[in-house]
């Protein structure tokens, strides 16, 4: 076993088939030297557990979800990727906020998704066996129609 979970595979596959570049760089090993910020996610999610235990919880990529959204492409990267290429999805009345902004605007965008179910998204969690969560329950869903 290598380490990995299938929810990374699986999402590093679908950015992937997309053209996007350094999909190794994006969505990071939580081991490796960039992932040591997933912790504070890990952390964040621990402390709201502590403070409502029934809240539902998904993880979310901000970097990687513009790609399988098909917002992101080739000629258009993440770091290029506005508000109003959003429209569907969110609404603002500014295009120009921050890239923080913007990336909260789509952790919002999967728990609403997760919270409905929408169609054509699914939770990778399902498909994970025997992957230690520290902040169990968690969901991560994706717009992933195809495991890897």
């Amino acid at each position: 076993m290598d380490g990995d979970r299938k929810a990374d595979k699986s999402v590093r596959f679908a950015m992937r088939q997309l053209g996007a570049p350094n999909v190794g760089g994006t969505v990071q090993h939580v081991n490796s030297l960039r992932g040591a910020c997933l912790c504070q996610g890990v952390m964040a999610a621990e402390l709201l557990r502590r403070e409502l235990p029934g809240i539902r919880l998904t993880e979310s990529h901000a970097k990687a979800l513009p790609w399988i959204l098909g917002v992101a492409r080739v000629e258009r990267r993440v770091a290029e990727v506005r508000f109003y290429h959003l429209s569907d999805l969110i609404e603002s009345e500014s295009p120009y906020l921050s890239d923080h902004e913007r990336d909260a605007a789509l952790g919002a965008v999967a728990a609403f998704a997760m919270m409905e179910k929408r169609s054509g998204w699914r939770d990778l969690y399902q498909e994970e066996a025997n992957t230690f969560t520290p902040v169990s329950p968690v969901e991560y869903w994706m717009p992933i129609s195809v495991a890897t």
